[in-house]
């Protein structure tokens, strides 16, 4: 299995160098693969196995992560700008520095994951799982799209309620 996974992200480190981007990696076991800087640009990692992978400073904007298992995987500094990250399991994540723009985590699990200093502004979390977030600021909150049924510590549900109360409402739906 180690020699597969080298393999793999050897491959991925050449598609790199030759700047292709929008690879399928979809159902891959890359579990603590090690990449650092990585341009995986709208590549589809869903139902990707990417626990205590490293992607510091990656380009995953546009990423399909739906359904990824993310467990304790550094992405410090990466760009996760307009990512799916539907359903991903994120739990202790490294997500210090991380651009998470409009990025989608509708039902993700983000729990004692670090999210210091991350840009969640237009990020939608609904139903997203919020408890133990380290780091996370009332501030940071503002700026997501919405928080319909997530899941948040008391503290910072309270603080939300009070001053953000309509990122707790069913977000209308679009005009198309």
């Amino acid at each position: 299995m180690k020699k597969k996974l080298y393999r793999t992200v050897g491959n991925i480190k050449r598609l790199d160098r030759e700047k292709v981007t929008g690879i399928d990696l979809y159902r891959c076991f890359l579990e603590k693969a090690y990449h650092i800087g990585a341009d995986l640009k709208g590549a589809n990692l869903s139902d990707t196995n990417l626990s205590r992978v490293s992607l510091i400073g990656a380009d995953l904007r546009r990423a399909n992560f739906s359904r990824a298992n993310l467990n304790d995987a550094n992405l410090s500094g990466a760009n996760l700008t307009k990512a799916d990250l539907r359903e991903a399991d994120l739990k202790g994540a490294n997500l210090m520095g991380v651009s998470l723009r409009g990025a989608v985590l509708t039902g993700a699990v983000l729990s004692w994951a670090v999210l210091t200093g991350a840009d969640l502004k237009g990020a939608d979390l609904i139903k997203a799982d919020l408890e133990g977030v380290e780091n996370l600021t009332i501030e940071q909150l503002s700026r997501v799209e919405t928080l319909y049924k997530a899941k948040l510590d008391i503290k910072l549900l309270i603080e939300v309620k009070k001053k953000y109360p309509h990122l707790l409402e069913k977000p209308k739906p679009e005009k198309k």
